[in-house]
């Protein structure tokens, strides 16, 4: 009995087998005798197949954290964020629910590419096809003029919002 992760390559080499079964391989031992095994094969396969993404794909030096957003993720399976460039975890697994997924990016001081690992029974373990960026902007430019009672920002073709720094820099109206 065997159980192998995605396909499994049978004992003479010559085939690739993709699906649980059981299995018959003809050997040829050093003296040309002929022997015949039967292979009791469990695959375990992980559906790679989803997509990843940052939920802001660009952030302000100043605020350094978002959320990466797996989609559609399956139960029985472990997901494990990563960087890209290092394998470097970041964080704890989750367990899938059949829902999107949210991962923390923790703080961020340079752009950063993730990837996620998923995993299923501690046998079978693959990387979800897709890759997230977060881009880390520059601060914005905050100079302002003060004409009687209204602000002018200096910086040209960009917008402001008023924030709460206190209520965790919710938006200002009016």
């Amino acid at each position: 009995t065997v159980t192998s992760c995605n396909s499994y390559t049978s004992p003479d080499s010559m085939e690739i087998w993709t699906s649980t079964g059981t299995y018959s391989d003809m050997l040829e031992n050093a003296l040309g005798c002929d022997s015949v095994i039967t292979v009791n094969l469990t695959i375990n396969t992980i559906a790679t197949n989803k997509n990843i993404v940052a939920q802001d794909a660009l952030i302000c030096a100043d605020f350094g954290a978002t959320n990466i957003i797996l989609f559609n993720s399956d139960t029985g399976i472990v997901y494990t964020l990563l960087k890209a460039d290092s394998n470097q975890v970041v964080g704890a697994s989750v367990n899938g629910t059949g829902d999107s997924i949210l991962f923390n990016t923790g703080t961020l001081t340079a752009t950063t590419q993730f990837r996620v690992e998923a995993s299923k029974q501690g046998i079978c373990s693959a990387f979800i096809d897709s890759v997230a960026t977060v881009v880390i902007g520059g601060k914005p430019n905050s100079s302002y003029v003060v004409v009687d009672t209204s602000l002018y920002a200096n910086a040209i073709n960009v917008s402001y919002q008023w924030v709460d720094c206190n209520n965790s820099y919710a938006a200002l109206t009016g």
